[in-house]
């Protein structure tokens, strides 16, 4: 960034509704965080609102600089999911 600024960053998946007969037995977990290069503290990361948002989001007021995002994408087989649930009721 060439001057201090604020900024919402979001990391989305794809829309499921075009890939109906696709979908495979699993679901991923989005989250992100973003740094300020050359720095180890994170400036921000992604909030939740449910455990299998299709997105998350961060608002965040950034200094002028370089930034570096860590996506992550987490894995989760449904059946996985499935056995754990049943066993927690």
């Amino acid at each position: 960034l060439s001057h201090d600024s604020s900024a919402v960053i979001v990391l989305a998946q794809l829309d499921k509704r075009y890939f109906l007969g696709m979908e495979s037995f699993a679901n991923f977990s989005l989250s992100f965080t973003i740094y300020k290069r050359e720095e180890d503290e994170p400036v921000a990361s992604s909030t939740h609102h449910g455990l299998w948002d299709r997105s998350v989001n961060a608002e965040v007021n950034l200094e002028a600089g370089d930034y570096v995002v860590h996506v992550s994408v987490t894995f989760i087989s449904r059946c996985e999911v499935s056995t754990k649930l049943s066993s927690s009721f």
